[in-house]
C-alpha cells in the first residue's frame, strides 16, 4: 500500500497512470486546503490517499478499522484501470482509496 497525506508525497506515485496521479493529487490539494500541508496525518484531523495494489494492501487497511471489500463507501468512481472510493472513519477524517485493476 502506498500512502499518502499531502501534495508533497506525489513523488511516490510517479510510476503511476498519469490520470490516476492527477485524480490522486486532487485529493491530497484539498486535504492540504482544508487541514494543511503540514499536518501530521497520523494524529491530525484530515485523512489520508492509499493507493492498494494487491489483497495484502487490503489487510494494511484494516489497522484504520477500514475493511475495503464490505464498508460502503461514500461515494465510488471506476475508470479505466482502476476504482476511487471515499470512507468518511469519522467527523474529520477519510480516506480515499484508490485500488489499482490487477491482472490475474
Amino acid at each position: 500500500m502506498i500512502k499518502l497525506g499531502t501534495v508533497k508525497d506525489m513523488h511516490r506515485v510517479s510510476h503511476l497512470d498519469t490520470l490516476l496521479q492527477d485524480r490522486i493529487r486532487a485529493c491530497l490539494a484539498t486535504l492540504d486546503d482544508c487541514y494543511g500541508a503540514e499536518r501530521d496525518i497520523d494524529h491530525s484531523l484530515g485523512g489520508f490517499v492509499a493507493v492498494v495494489e494487491n489483497e495484502a494492501d487490503k489487510e494494511l487497511l484494516k489497522q484504520y478499522y477500514l475493511d475495503v471489500d464490505n464498508d460502503t463507501a461514500e461515494y465510488e468512481d471506476m475508470h479505466n484501470g482502476f476504482t476511487e472510493r471515499l470512507y468518511l472513519l469519522n467527523d474529520d477524517f477519510s480516506v480515499v482509496v484508490f485500488e489499482i485493476a490487477c491482472k490475474k
